[in-house]
């Protein structure tokens, strides 16, 4: 019975991750501002400026923007209804497939509000977990408080669960994310730093 849980789990994901490459294989980036099956909403999805954000949780630039810049975000713009900011997963090497299969497999399919939990206890205690000899146990640690349940050992081992999180890292390339974060504003790419300047003026 657990196998097959694991099973319909793992290709429930692969699945989701096949349809968001096909979308979006040719398209421009004005076409990062449409929803994906994957994606992570802080704020109210139907709010009038869109931002999409790439990331990947081994990498410090995205926890960093996550700690300190994601804070001001809401107070200004996403709690107030003005913005919405759309974490998008990616992975680029073993390491972050590894880690990223982790919550997948942690928050399963369909369940953006866990996964964004993850996300924040990822990022607010990356220094902690990346320093461990296992990071991969390292983040499942981080993520005990927010997961009762048993870790199925099965589900990370299923080849399916590491296409899902492959095909997700094509679909981003696709739109022309090579690095992380890559962040997206009404469909024009900005640099981190540069999100705050675009969104007032944005507002004038």
């Amino acid at each position: 019975m657990r196998a097959r849980r694991t099973l319909l789990v793992a290709l429930a994901l692969a699945l989701a991750a096949v349809a968001a490459a096909w979308l979006w294989m040719g398209r421009t980036v004005g076409d990062a501002m449409a929803a994906q099956p994957d994606d992570v909403v802080i704020g109210n999805a139907a709010a009038p400026v869109r931002i999409v954000a790439y990331v990947a949780l081994r990498c410090a630039a995205c926890g960093e923007f996550h700690r300190a810049t994601l804070p001001r975000l809401k107070a200004e713009w996403l709690d107030a209804g003005r913005a919405a900011l759309v974490y998008r997963l990616v992975a680029f090497d073993e390491e972050d497939v590894a880690v990223t299969k982790l919550v997948r497999c942690m928050t399963g399919p369909g369940r953006p509000d866990r996964t964004a939990a993850w996300l924040d206890a990822a990022f607010r205690q990356q220094a902690t977990w990346l320093a461990a000899a296992d990071p991969v146990q390292g983040l499942q640690r981080a993520g005990r408080e927010l997961e009762r349940q048993s870790f199925d050992r099965l589900c990370l081992d299923n080849p399916l669960v590491e296409e899902a999180v492959l095909r997700s890292r094509d679909a981003a390339r696709a739109m022309g994310v090579r690095s992380v974060p890559a962040l997206f504003v009404q469909g024009r790419r900005v640099a981190p730093a540069e999100v705050e300047r675009v969104l007032a003026a944005l507002a004038r």
